[in-house]
């Protein structure tokens, strides 16, 4: 996943063409990392470890994000 600044991340999500796929992937990585570190520190007793439904609610989360942020992107 590439280091973005806030510019770069909006020049690469409304440019298009492939930049934009690689650029939305990495911002869904991002999102759906975030969200699985919070759920394991919040509902998991062993450090490192996350319970299998969070995963699936960490990335309902980060598509769910990663589709909001698109649509405000203007």
């Amino acid at each position: 996943m590439t280091t973005r600044s806030n510019a770069e991340w909006l020049s690469a999500l409304r440019e298009g063409g492939q930049n934009q796929e690689m650029a939305v992937q990495d911002l869904r990585l991002l999102l759906r990392r975030a969200t699985s570190n919070f759920l394991s520190r919040r509902g998991s007793v062993n450090v490192g470890t996350i319970d299998p439904g969070y995963e699936d609610l960490a990335e309902e989360c980060a598509q769910e994000s990663t589709l909001l942020i698109l649509s405000k992107l203007d």
